[in-house]
């Protein structure tokens, strides 16, 4: 029974770092453009903003967020950004953090990204981008 358990684990750890490994070289493989690193927000809330790399005006942003995981280079800041988004990759306040989520202020940090975007970026519409984690 213990070596089933140190195998599953095992098999779970590689299979993280493959995974890991996978979302990195897509990033860097699909690049959409620089990202310009968001310091300075409320609550510690980490960001890296992607745009398109032709320099259209975007008037849609995308929040692309998951409540405990590092979003700053997700496959999908990218490739969004390749097809003209604006696009936010967070990090909430809990990243890394799991025991301590509050959905609540969550609610409060994805509220930050929307106005930063709308605000003092002057874009029109927000997505929010969520899953697994940042669904709810």
């Amino acid at each position: 029974m213990k070596s089933r358990s140190i195998a599953a684990l095992a098999s779970l750890a590689l299979g993280s770092v493959f995974s890991l490994a996978t979302q990195q070289a897509m990033a860097q493989g699909t690049s959409g453009g620089n990202p310009q690193y968001v310091v300075g927000l409320a609550h510690g809330i980490e960001a890296a903003l992607w745009t398109p790399p032709n320099g259209a005006a975007s008037h849609v942003g995308v929040i692309s967020v998951h409540r405990t995981s590092n979003y700053m280079n997700h496959p999908s800041c990218s490739n969004l950004s390749q097809r003209g988004f604006t696009v936010f990759c967070m990090n909430t306040r809990y990243n890394d953090n799991e025991t301590l989520v509050n959905f609540d202020l969550l609610a409060q940090d994805v509220a930050v990204a929307v106005n930063y975007l709308k605000q003092t970026l002057g874009l029109k519409y927000v997505v929010l981008l969520g899953h697994s984690g940042g669904g709810p």
